[in-house]
């Protein structure tokens, strides 16, 4: 586990276009592709700039950004080389967002959530001091929060869970710079639990008293309990739980995934946890959590992480 530090502060002696072609690469590196431009006649934001912190796999920014426009076309959401969604946090100023047909304006104290599937685009009036937190959808899923991601949500400020999250994001961003390996993983943990719990509390999910709700959270302790017993069919989630198999695919078509996406992610999750904490190889990895062979778990992890085995322990294991 890494933790590196990026700053990235648009030069004074650039002009105009050189800052807009910054900045849009900045939020397209950070967040996803977008066309950027800076409104003209206003003055230069004092200390407008970008630094970045990554944690792990997870991307912390914080943006000092002057008065802009922005917007994402459905070109563009092609071009995003992952899915996921990023959390705004609002420390000053204003910014109105809309994408996917739903809006909100992130001012001091709120939190908003885009996804990368989403096009639309945002304006900042004067100017606006924020930070996100990218999620890829790897670790989304890992987390069970499904692949139906929010277009544009506006988390309640009152959540319990909000609050934490906002507090405990603070206190990585100031702490991260000076975390051994050890903690960075933990942090990395602890924040993706209270991200994704606030998300599912604010959808509504994490209190589906549905049967299909209930059903859902029932197959994914199974899933967990089993994973390493070989493969796992439908017919085996039916049969432990007394449904029928239809009944096991809307379950999880409740929430955009399938069976066969929910087992593959735990067993990446699974062998992402072996690869960054302990030294096994990649073959007893790949037997340990189901894969055929070392190449088949290769495949399969650059698929969902983007590197390969080895290169994501050269840069975040710490065994």
């Amino acid at each position: 586990m890494t933790v590196t530090a990026i700053d990235d502060l648009p030069a004074t002696d650039v002009d105009l276009t050189g800052r807009e072609a910054r900045w849009e690469s900045a939020i397209s590196d950070r967040l996803a592709p977008m066309t950027i431009r800076i409104n003209r006649g206003r003055r230069r934001v004092l200390g407008e700039g970008v630094w970045s912190r990554c944690l792990g796999d997870l991307v912390l920014t914080e943006w000092k950004s002057p008065s802009m426009e922005g917007w994402r076309s459905r070109g563009k959401v092609r071009q995003s080389v992952q899915r996921g969604v990023a959390i705004f946090v609002g420390y000053g100023g204003l910014e109105r967002m809309s994408f996917g047909g739903s809006e909100a304006l992130l001012e001091e104290g709120s939190l908003v959530v885009v996804s990368s599937d989403a096009a639309g685009g945002f304006a900042i009036p004067e100017w606006v001091s924020k930070r996100t937190l990218l999620l890829p959808e790897a670790v989304l899923t890992a987390a069970d929060h499904g692949k139906n991601l929010p277009a544009c949500l506006l988390l309640q400020q009152d959540r319990p869970l909000v609050g934490l999250f906002r507090a405990y994001l603070d206190q990585v961003w100031d702490q991260a710079p000076g975390m051994n390996a050890q903690e960075a993983e933990a942090a990395r943990a602890a924040l993706v639990a209270l991200a994704v719990g606030a998300i599912r509390a604010e959808e509504g999910l994490a209190t589906d008293g549905s049967v299909l709700g209930v059903l859902r959270a029932r197959l994914n302790d199974w899933i967990t309990d089993n994973i390493r017993q070989g493969p796992i069919r439908v017919a085996d989630l039916a049969a432990a739980h007394n449904v029928s198999i239809r009944t096991v695919h809307r379950a999880f078509s409740s929430t955009g995934d399938t069976m066969t996406s929910v087992v593959r992610s735990r067993r990446l999750t699974a062998a992402r946890d072996d690869i960054v904490r302990t030294q096994l190889t990649m073959t007893a990895i790949a037997n340990r959590w189901g894969f055929y062979d070392p190449s088949h778990l290769a495949r399969e992890f650059r698929r969902h992480y983007g590197l390969s085995p080895a290169s994501y322990r050269d840069s975040h294991g710490y065994c």
